[in-house]
């Protein structure tokens, strides 16, 4: 490899923040390698483990989300209207196809019109949220 294409690999890698071509150190014959900084101390991420997302809507007070001590059947004492959501919330996709086919599921599942209320009285999701 010539020292123009070392050079230039040098520049490459230094910029992505990788080490610069072996070929650059003494005695290394010319093989290239990639290398890797360390990650910088603080960066990595951190999750906590065994704690799960877990939502309920009642009447009384809108959509919440459990603390991790927490079961839904304490809550469901405590306010008898609550329903379970799950662990995932419906995202910004779902929310423009429903108001473009004009029907939206309620927050227990029956299909309403985006700022409607079932049969039960359950709001729509748009509703729950406040999108509507």
């Amino acid at each position: 490899m010539n020292e123009k294409a070392v050079d230039a690999a040098g520049a490459v890698l230094a910029a992505m923040g990788g080490d610069a071509p072996v070929a650059d150190r003494p005695g290394s014959a010319g093989v290239m390698t990639v290398g890797t900084t360390p990650p910088r101390e603080g960066s990595e991420r951190r999750r906590t483990v065994g704690t799960v997302k877990r939502y309920v809507w009642s009447k009384e007070r809108g959509i919440e989300r459990l603390k991790p001590e927490a079961t839904f059947d304490e809550y469901k004492a405590r306010y008898p209207s609550a329903l379970f959501l799950g662990k995932r919330l419906p995202g910004l996709a779902s929310f423009s196809r429903w108001v473009d086919d004009g029907v939206c599921p309620a927050v227990d599942g029956c299909n309403v019109e985006p700022d409607g209320t079932c049969p039960h009285g359950c709001p729509s999701w748009l509703v729950v949220l406040g999108y509507i």
